[in-house]
């Protein structure tokens, strides 16, 4: 399926669309510049700021970054939550890479019992986007036809899309393996 068509399907709708990068900037810098043509949406483009396959802090990676906010994007930190123990743990985290890039937003990767219980909207100033009423993500790959027309028959949501399932063709295994490629030297 193409990524367009669902920026089509959610045109008029109030959605928040939410890009988690766990493997690729570079595949998050060329959705956004797809994005670009879709005004309407200022979509969140959540980093992992201590990400083994990428570093967004790197001279290409800052390019990325800043070009995706110059093209109506908007950066959040994607919490690594198997570092984060409590509350005080977690505002220093967020503190931390705020002095690094500066971002109002967080999610967690990879949700468990434990990032449950971060059940507050704000911490330390920093709105918590993990904690949704309604949401539809593509994780591990899986779009189709069902979850389009959920789309298409809901409003009032948050669509999570993970940019390295729309930079690639091919199998699950076929796409990792070609996001980890681009990342490599």
């Amino acid at each position: 399926m193409d990524y367009k068509v669902i920026l089509k399907a959610i045109k008029d709708k109030n959605v928040e669309l939410r890009h988690d990068v766990d493997l690729s900037l570079i595949s998050a810098y060329r959705l956004a510049f797809i994005n670009r043509g879709f005004t309407q949406f200022k979509p969140i483009y959540y980093v992992r700021f201590d990400c083994d396959y990428y570093n967004p802090l790197s001279v290409n990676g800052v390019f990325m970054l800043n070009c995706i906010k110059a093209w109506g994007g908007e950066i959040g930190l994607h919490v690594d939550s198997s570092q984060i123990k409590d509350k005080v743990g977690l505002i220093s985290y967020l503190d931390y890479y705020n002095s690094i890039y500066k971002f109002d937003k967080f999610t967690f990767h990879i949700n468990s019992e434990h990032t449950k219980g971060f059940t507050s909207k704000f911490y330390g100033g920093y709105e918590n986007k993990s904690i949704v009423s309604k949401y539809i993500s593509d994780s591990r790959g899986e779009f189709n036809q069902t979850k389009l027309d959920w789309i298409k028959d809901n409003d009032n949501f948050t669509l999570l899309i993970h940019p390295e399932w729309w930079m690639h063709e091919g199998t699950k295994e076929e796409i990792i393996a070609k996001a980890i490629k681009e990342i490599l030297p």
